[in-house]
């Protein structure tokens, strides 16, 4: 990994993702608040090599991709059933390097690892999961206007990257 040092003495994470021949689909779903939307966006922008795939979809083979991602924002403590019902369809997922981003308001590490066992199941290999906090204004969080309005921030652009990034670098000579 590299690192560039700013004058402000920030540290900014130069992208793998971004120079990688490996090709990566990531298949999301994103509701309430746009967050999975907002934080796949910003963390993809640079990166030809990575397509985004918004749920509902008929879109079911892989074959051509090295990497396959999925993301949601959590609904009522679980991922969107369009998640599931997505992995189910998927063709060509065997053998293939997966992983999950999870977004809600409170960010528990394991909503990441909810599909797992489907990825699992069909044959993929699941490399890891993330889970980031963002802002979140259902039920009793409405009454006070929300929990983390500033997030997904940078931080959460920068932390997805690499996440994905040391994903994509264990496999790159493959």
């Amino acid at each position: 990994m590299k690192f560039f040092k700013l004058k402000n003495k920030k540290y900014i994470y130069l992208k793998k993702m971004e120079t990688t021949h490996k090709k990566i689909i990531i298949f999301y779903y994103s509701y309430h608040n746009m967050n999975t939307k907002k934080l796949l966006e910003a963390s993809c922008a640079n990166c030809s090599n990575v397509e985004l795939i918004q749920l509902p979809t008929e879109r079911t083979d892989v074959s051509g991709y090295d990497f396959i991602g999925f993301a949601s924002g959590i609904y009522y403590l679980g991922m969107a059933k369009e998640i599931y019902e997505q992995i189910e369809k998927l063709k060509g997922l065997e053998g293939k390097h997966c992983f999950s981003i999870a977004t809600s308001g409170m960010g528990f590490e394991k909503f990441g690892y909810y599909p797992k066992n489907y990825i699992i199941k069909k044959g993929g290999l699941f490399e890891g999961a993330l889970s980031i906090k963002a802002y979140d204004a259902f039920g009793p969080f409405k009454l006070i206007g929300g929990i983390n309005k500033n997030k997904p921030n940078e931080d959460d652009f920068n932390n997805t990257k690499r996440f994905i990034d040391n994903i994509v670098m264990k496999y790159e000579n493959e």
